[in-house]
């Protein structure tokens, strides 16, 4: 799998919505809980994440947790306990 800045900046825009779509529903019921800050956390994360991406060409701005989730790098943690 190729991972150009295209693929990359679709992706952030899939992880955004997704986001956006979870902090609205929060947003409606006026959930304050910790969920609901984490959420909203989480958005602008991602928001600055899509904003790298769609600002430079460094691959650099590969979130971790798409790398993680795409098998792209291995998970430290998860070898630690397997030793």
């Amino acid at each position: 799998m190729s991972l150009s800045m295209k693929v990359l900046v679709a992706e952030a825009d899939r992880l955004v919505a997704r986001a956006e779509r979870q902090v609205e529903r929060y947003r409606r019921v006026n959930d304050t809980s910790e969920f609901a800050r984490r959420a909203e956390l989480d958005l602008k994360r991602l928001h600055l994440y899509r904003a790298v991406l769609a600002s430079t060409n460094s691959a650099h701005a590969l979130m971790p947790e798409y790398a993680l989730a795409r098998g792209l790098v291995s998970d430290p943690g998860r070898e630690a306990h397997q030793r």
